[in-house]
């Protein structure tokens, strides 16, 4: 048997191996430590074992129950503070070169695009949306895409979970051709600049800082939103007008965002949202998530989930559910600005509304399958008309009735129904209840899902890639 010896404060633990065992006396130790370093390269090793099980005893036996005894809501917050300063902020320089030789990696028959996201959502987000959806299909239509995981988190965003899963850095394999890369900036373009891949997708002006000048690649430049979603100055303006220019492909989610773009670009494509239809068809019934129960113990459940944010009618929620008191009206999301805590609360009061918090991307399913409507319920405003919503072909796949206001981009959906007031709110959703046993309209409604996939519109994009790179 071998020994490690340790003291921790005033009390002397050794090490026999598997474990700390009784403490022994000052002398023994004293006398065993030497013979420990003169054979110091043959039991390095162990040495190291020891020192880390130490720490993880003292963890164990004194730090867990210590920040058991913190309030869980000073927790939460010393938790997302430690998340915002992340615990790798260096990379050295043989990092860098074997990251670089993993992510220059080509296969033989050279028939794989590599494709490069900028940052914009993490991939842990309780908001998995067209970054994360379109890096899955674009994988999964061949190319080799590598997702930059941001370094830092947009505050909305931010769970506990996203925090656990986010402390990594450099590369995370997820799938077959779909790879995380999690880095401070500095080395993030460094490593872009020497991997050198044939693609670079972004969607905001303020992401082109993020593009090395020595970049060679090919960019994808695309407009998910209206503008006027976010403080738009000067420079995003002349950014946005630049690589309208420069980008070889751009693209708009929406026919008005296309309009936008055509004065400048008279060959954007239109790649609107989509759904991955499979997360949202299964045949066994879910069983009722726990904070719906309340809901669900009502006469109908009208069920919304997304961001929680100032293009929501709340007013008309709040009169419906005060017309249909028999009713469950429930919100589902995250509040997108600290705003909308208030307006949260001022929404929660009646006694038929819910507001049950955000929930992951992979909860959602269960939620919408108890949902005897799903509502999409936004003023009607640029931003809203130029807004390919997701969550209206994830309910069109799972075979919910909709109901939402005329935003024009989804008026092309004969499977929708509109309501511009809370009076036809009310009624469309009555009208609803009676379509849900419809097959006719269940068939529509799936037939509009399985027309808008996210794989269809990475297929789309390939092609417009294919015709760039037989161009040139």
């Amino acid at each position: 048997m071998s020994y490690n010896a340790k003291a921790i404060g005033t009390v002397q633990f050794v090490y026999d191996g598997r474990d700390f065992v009784s403490p022994v006396q000052p002398p023994e130790m004293v006398k065993r430590v030497p013979t420990l370093l003169e054979r110091g390269a043959e039991l390095r090793g162990e040495l190291h074992m020891g020192i880390r099980n130490t720490f993880s005893a003292i963890t164990r036996t004194v730090l867990r129950p210590l920040w058991r005894q913190i309030p869980l809501s000073w927790r939460y917050h010393l938790r997302w503070r430690w998340s915002k300063e992340p615990v790798y902020e260096f990379m050295s320089p043989k990092q860098k070169k074997r990251l670089v030789a993993q992510l220059t990696t080509r296969p033989r028959s050279g028939q794989r695009r590599s494709l490069w996201f900028l940052p914009s959502h993490t991939w842990f987000s309780s908001s998995f949306q067209r970054p994360q959806q379109m890096a899955i299909a674009l994988s999964e239509a061949g190319c080799d895409v590598v997702y930059w995981e941001p370094w830092e988190l947009q505050e909305h965003l931010h769970t506990a979970e996203s925090a656990r899963k986010r402390q990594f850095a450099g590369r995370r394999r997820i799938g077959e051709r779909l790879q995380l890369l999690r880095c401070p900036a500095e080395a993030y373009l460094e490593l872009m600049e020497a991997s050198q891949p044939e693609w670079v997708l972004f969607y905001w002006p303020y992401q082109a800082k993020l593009i090395p000048p020595g970049l060679r690649s090919r960019t994808i430049y695309e407009m998910i939103d209206d503008h006027s979603l976010e403080r738009v100055d000067d420079d995003f303006k002349s950014t946005h007008a630049h690589w309208l220019k420069k980008a070889d492909i751009v693209v708009g989610t929406a026919d008005e965002l296309v309009k936008q773009l055509r004065v400048s670009r008279t060959d954007a494509l239109l790649v609107p949202n989509g759904v991955r239809a499979e997360d949202w068809s299964r045949v066994a019934p879910y069983p009722v998530p726990r904070d719906l129960v309340e809901a669900r113990c009502m006469r109908v459940v009208v069920g919304y989930y997304g961001a929680i944010a100032d293009w929501l009618d709340s007013e008309m929620w709040l009169a419906a559910a005060r017309e249909r008191p028999a009713w469950a009206f429930v919100w589902i999301g995250y509040p997108y600005g600290a705003q909308m805590e208030a307006e949260i609360s001022r929404v929660n009061s009646l006694p038929n509304t819910f507001y049950l918090g955000r929930k992951p991307y992979h909860q959602l399913p269960a939620y919408l399958a108890h949902f005897d409507v799903a509502t999409i319920p936004f003023k009607l405003n640029p931003i809203t008309h130029a807004c390919s919503p997701i969550k209206l072909f994830e309910f069109m796949a799972a075979g919910k009735p909709v109901v939402a206001t005329p935003m024009r981009e989804i008026l092309k959906y004969q499977s929708v129904l509109f309501a511009n007031s809370t009076g036809e709110f009310v009624a469309q959703i009555e009208r609803a209840l009676e379509l849900r046993k419809d097959p006719g309209r269940r068939r529509l409604l799936l037939q509009e899902a399985k027309a808008n996939t996210w794989s269809s519109r990475a297929r789309e994009l390939c092609r417009a890639m294919g015709e760039i790179s037989k161009g040139n």
